[in-house]
């Protein structure tokens, strides 16, 4: 993950110096001092985005072995429980990013409508603790899918069993 991060951190700040000198050689020279305040922001901004997104990132380059780890915790704690055959790694690695892709587009579809709440005058009051409760959610479906999935549920019946028992799921 700090590997990708670093490259892209790196290749876009080779375009963006290159996308800048075009930039200035279409503007006067007096206008060079702009390059000082745009840099700074360039960097601000890749700061923010590599905060936001490289948990993300790293969930899904780390999918594949989450579900191995799971598997392995749980036949040391509970040794006498049979779990079903697990997936070959080759197909762990081709499957278990795509079900964190769909778990980011479950997040996706209710983020953004209750993102939208925090603008909205009065409903804003209430807004971070139903973004709270949202986050608890999210966490338990996040953590809970690779013990879950080492039993065959798929994503779907993960989302049902948990919430037939929200308080203790959210409780995680």
């Amino acid at each position: 993950n700090t590997l990708i991060f670093g490259a892209l951190i790196a290749w876009s700040s080779q375009e963006f110096g290159v996308f800048m000198d075009w930039l200035l050689s279409y503007l006067p020279s007096w206008l060079d001092w702009l390059r000082w305040l745009i840099w700074p922001l360039f960097a601000v901004a890749a700061l923010l985005v590599m905060f936001y997104t490289f948990t993300l990132v790293a969930n899904i380059i780390a999918s594949p072995f989450n579900g191995l780890l799971a598997e392995q915790v749980e036949m040391l704690s509970r040794p006498h429980v049979e779990l079903p055959a697990g997936r070959p790694l080759w197909k762990e690695a081709v499957l278990a990013p795509l079900a964190e892709l769909v778990k980011l587009g479950y997040f996706l579809v209710r983020a953004i409508p209750l993102l939208v709440l925090f603008i909205i005058p009065g409903i804003n009051a209430i807004a971070p603790v139903l973004w709270l409760v949202f986050g608890a959610w999210m966490l338990v479906l996040q953590y809970a899918d690779y013990p879950m999935g080492n039993h065959g549920l798929r994503f779907r019946d993960q989302r049902r069993l948990l919430g037939e028992r929200r308080m203790l799921a959210l409780g995680f």
